[in-house]
């Protein structure tokens, strides 16, 4: 009887891990199937109530019976391209690979952020303010932007909506209510909102609540900044602490913006695919994304952004990526698709001049936002003396804080594997 026992145990105990393992085996995906067999082999089972998504995650939870979960859909589409994104363990997986009419699984994978005179710079205003690309003639203020990114602060002045037409009547977008935002915070300048983070919980990740907000108000102020850069409006008497002075305006400072957020910080590429689609719905003319990849290994067979802005290509709308912040160096740039504008840093036509005085008299100029009083006399140390392997180029974690504390730093430049703003922050 013992011995009886002993196995029952061992057998319930085997059971448990094995569904155990199941629930634990999950992961988010972005399904790609062939609508026109995987309609005909559902047909029978989708109705008003269960669409074909339905009928096709209840079929792969019914083969299974040691799974302790069936599939978790997180979206479906049908603009773009026809599939969805679902939690899916890999057995689960591999009977969805078995059925007809699927083509390709790609794992969610997280993103990350990329981060006014220009337009002058540019010639879009012309000569002396005339016949330039933004002479009234040529300047509609129906053109849409969707800004895929962090959200937006919808009370920033440079989404004021003075001097602004009635919202177009093609647009289908809507304003979601959220954590501080509600569809009031919208107007004929901001006309869209809405939010997405589907993706990013299913990918085992939390939204902390204290520092982010549940809706599409901007925390970061990243996707503030690109909303702005791309169709905010004029706003006068602008300056970086007092330096640049001038008037501020969006490349299209005339468009209307429509913001969703995908990104909490990181940027699931199911909740970026979601919010290009609805986008698409929604009747933007231009998307705009500034986020991405460290680097492009991905073909655009497999690389379902890419497909996704293959399709708003195609439909007429205008994609603009940026090329990441990995540069300047070969290899580098990423969002390289030859149907989407990949959008790069470059230089301008003026500068920010600082002088530093050394103690024997001699002078060295460069470049500084500081406005501040003078600075008293600070001691100088060559990074190479202050620190271990790497100091020369200033490093993180390689200049020892006792030996740099307080004085003037000297780095050398060509290290490839930092920015300036990474060595700046040393």
């Amino acid at each position: 009887m013992e011995i009886l026992n002993a196995a029952i145990m061992l057998l319930l105990l085997a059971l448990m891990a094995a569904i155990s393992t199941a629930s634990t085996d999950k992961q988010a995906y972005i399904v790609r199937m062939d609508k026109t067999k995987i309609t005909n082999t559902f047909s029978s089972l989708v109705s008003i109530t269960k669409p074909w998504h339905q009928a096709v995650l209840e079929s792969l939870a019914d083969g299974d019976e040691l799974e302790a979960t069936p599939p978790e859909l997180l979206y479906s589409y049908e603009t773009a391209l026809f599939g969805f994104a679902a939690k899916l363990s890999s057995k689960q997986l591999e009977s969805l690979k078995n059925m007809d009419g699927f083509m390709s699984a790609v794992p969610d994978k997280m993103l990350s952020l990329h981060t006014t005179r220009s337009p002058f710079f540019l010639g879009l205003t012309g000569k002396k303010g005339k016949n330039g690309p933004w002479s009234g003639s040529n300047l509609h203020s129906d053109v849409i932007i969707g800004v895929v990114d962090s959200g937006i602060w919808p009370e920033h002045v440079s989404f004021r909506d003075h001097g602004l037409s009635p919202v177009p009547e093609r647009w289908r977008g809507t304003c979601e209510k959220g954590t501080k935002f509600s569809p009031s915070n919208c107007n004929k300048k901001l006309i869209g909102a809405r939010y997405f983070y589907g993706g990013y919980l299913a990918a085992g990740e939390k939204i902390n609540e204290t520092n982010e907000y549940v809706s599409t108000r901007d925390a970061s102020g990243h996707g503030t900044h690109t909303a702005s850069t791309a169709g905010g409006n004029f706003v006068e008497q602008a300056s970086l602490f007092g330096v640049a002075n001038g008037s501020a305006a969006g490349m299209r400072y005339t468009a209307r913006i429509a913001a969703y957020k995908v990104c909490w910080p990181g940027c699931s590429t199911i909740d970026i695919l979601t919010a290009m689609m609805k986008a698409i719905e929604d009747g933007v003319d231009v998307l705009t994304l500034s986020l991405g990849s460290t680097s492009e290994a991905v073909p655009y067979w497999q690389d379902y952004l890419a497909i996704a802005t293959y399709f708003a290509f195609k439909s007429g709308i205008f994609v603009a990526f940026s090329a990441g912040n990995s540069g300047p160096w070969a290899y580098t740039a990423v969002n390289t698709a030859p149907w989407i504008m990949t959008v790069a840093a470059s230089t301008i036509d003026r500068s920010f001049p600082a002088i530093i005085k050394l103690g024997n008299g001699e002078t060295f100029e460069g470049s500084s936002f500081y406005t501040g009083k003078a600075l008293k006399g600070l001691p100088i140390v060559y990074g190479k003396t202050a620190g271990v392997t790497g100091a020369a180029h200033c490093i993180p974690g390689t200049l020892n804080p006792k030996l740099v504390k307080g004085k003037l730093v000297i780095c050398e430049p060509g290290n490839e594997y930092m920015t300036q703003s990474e060595r700046g922050e040393q």
